[in-house]
């Protein structure tokens, strides 16, 4: 009796409510990435294993409050996607045919198709961020708009994405107990949790930057499963002291920590660097490659993802692209020096400053173009600052 009933309490936060937040673009280019701080957030209910009923204002009031008070300025929008959803703003019934239990893939499907139609289709970037299962529904939706799978919408402009409590690598070990429906899709090993794990960093249209949280004391979502993707180690962030449901410690919503830095992650817009010494040439990632040691060098702007770059100042600024961080070779501060892509490991010469010249420096080096060049392929280096205009980047 009491064990059945705390386990099923337990295994009813498993479905705790799903955020999505999403965000417009815009802003002139300048020194450093502009902020979103004015865009849509589209904030999205999780699973409730009781009812097909979730109050979104009940859920998400608070963190749209603190949001606000953070400096976001845009549309907050609460969308459901139970029938019997109450105070949400639309609900995702309206964009594809699901039933009410089926799995969270043909949530994401839906949620891909009303992200393109309202969004996409009209030139609007928006930012995701979701909480628990949401955080599968908005990364299966990235993802399942990306790789053409049946069902999903052309690919979706998702600039930035944020995880809570997301069971990437599935809930924890009761959920094994699930034998169908939405519970089943998010045990360990879930076919639809294989299909999602094909591909631990899925990409938006002009580039996504994924930011998952997890924490020590939820003890719905193991911590290890909440940040379980294929992204930059600065951009997995584990609490103490939050839980899943809020019985014990406050929810990621309510607990203020948690959302000042998925704010925080939610303020800045990948976008492309270019060079001081032509607007048409960007920093490129040679071939659109991913491998640890390739080539970072000059290239016409083309506007593809090996042109899209991150910033991150999480304590300490990093510049990612593919997802991985802009690297100088061998941690060498000599002039010379070559730039690359490497994992991201939190090493100084990671680390770059950007600077009111616009310059980018790290080890006491400015990131140079060699020789002013304008060649395609050349290989970008650290060189000692000089104030000319191939040590100045402008991101776009």
């Amino acid at each position: 009796g009491t064990m059945m009933k705390r386990r099923f309490g337990v295994l009813a936060g498993l479905f705790a409510l799903i955020s999505v937040t999403m965000v417009t673009a815009g802003a002139p280019a300048g020194a450093s990435p502009p902020p979103s701080m004015g865009n849509v957030v589209l904030f999205v209910h999780g699973y409730n294993p009781t009812s097909t009923s979730t109050d979104c204002v009940d859920t998400f009031g608070t963190m749209m409050s603190q949001m606000r008070a953070q400096g976001f300025t845009g549309s907050l929008v609460n969308v459901g996607y139970y029938s019997g959803d109450t105070r949400c703003d639309l609900n995702l019934h309206s964009y594809a045919g699901y039933g009410d239990r089926d799995s969270w893939k043909s949530i994401a499907a839906a949620f891909s198709k009303y992200v393109y139609n309202t969004y996409t289709s009209h030139g609007v970037t928006v930012d995701v961020v979701g909480y628990s299962m949401g955080g599968l529904i908005v990364r299966g939706a990235v993802y399942g708009a990306q790789s053409g799978t049946s069902g999903f919408s052309a690919p979706i402009n998702v600039s930035d994405g944020v995880t809570l409590g997301g069971p990437h690598d599935g809930a924890a070990w009761y959920s094994n107990l699930c034998l169908w429906g939405q519970c089943a899709s998010l045990k360990p090993g879930s076919g639809d949790l294989n299909w999602l794990n094909q591909n631990g960093n899925p990409q938006g249209t002009a580039g996504t930057t994924w930011t998952t949280i997890g924490s020590f004391n939820d003890d719905v979502v193991p911590w290890q499963s909440a940040i379980h993707m294929s992204i930059p180690i600065d951009h997995k962030i584990v609490f103490s002291n939050v839980s899943h449901t809020g019985l014990i410690h406050p929810n990621y919503m309510n607990a203020w920590a948690v959302v000042n830095r998925a704010g925080n992650a939610l303020g800045v817009r990948p976008g492309k660097i270019m060079s001081g010494v032509s607007t048409g040439k960007c920093i490129d990632v040679r071939q659109s490659g991913t491998a640890n040691g390739t080539p970072v060098q000059l290239y016409d702007c083309n506007g593809t993802g090996a042109q899209v770059w991150s910033h991150s100042a999480n304590g300490k600024t990093v510049l990612t692209a593919q997802g991985k961080c802009l690297d100088i070779s061998g941690a060498s501060s000599a002039s010379g020096t070559k730039v690359q892509l490497w994992d991201c490991n939190r090493g100084t010469n990671q680390e770059w400053t950007i600077g009111a010249d616009n310059t980018l420096r790290s080890l006491g080096m400015c990131l140079d173009d060699p020789g002013s060049t304008l060649t395609n392929a050349t290989q970008l280096q650290i060189w000692t600052c000089n104030g000319t205009a191939a040590q100045r980047w402008t991101f776009g």
